[in-house]
């Protein structure tokens, strides 16, 4: 087996299982709406530099201690690992194809031919596929938009022209 991709059209293996596709094997041309905002870079950035002294931390104690120890404090750093990675991958994606809107704990995606119609809410942009709704992450108090006046209605309408487009 060839270690190189020459065929980019071919999916690459998920992360984590669960992680949800994109409606497209072209993953990396997904786009964000909105874009990720310094405050939102932050945070995470924050956060990371958080589990990296946590891990040191843990990962020394863990040293002197017995197997269980170690055991659960993997186990934490693991966990923190996978949400902390989520984190940082988390938002609504569009691409020519359809949608992928990535959460911490879930994620939904679909193909624009499935959506009905997109809502502009008071304070979430909601899109209707034909089964279900799905809010996005363009959200009025959205870290990505806060501080911004009027980005709420401007991304909104950057995803509403994703979907015309269609």
């Amino acid at each position: 087996m060839n270690p190189r991709r020459d065929d980019p059209s071919e999916p690459l293996p998920a992360l984590v299982p669960w992680w949800p596709r994109a409606p497209l094997p072209d993953q990396h041309r997904l786009e964000r709406v909105p874009d990720r905002s310094l405050a939102r870079m932050s945070v995470l950035a924050i956060l990371t530099l958080g589990w990296i002294a946590l891990a040191g931390s843990m990962a020394l104690a863990a040293l002197g201690a017995g197997w269980l120890t170690a055991t659960i404090a993997g186990a934490v750093l693991a966990t923190a690992a996978v949400l902390l990675l989520r984190a940082w991958g988390a938002g609504t994606y569009v691409n020519d194809a359809g949608f992928v809107v990535r959460r911490v704990a879930s994620g939904r995606a679909g193909r624009w031919r499935e959506v009905t119609e997109i809502t502009v809410g008071r304070t979430r942009v909601i899109i209707h596929t034909v089964d279900r709704s799905i809010p996005t992450n363009v959200a009025r108090w959205s870290l990505d938009i806060l501080g911004r006046q009027q980005a709420y209605e401007a991304e909104a309408d950057r995803l509403i022209r994703w979907f015309d487009q269609q």
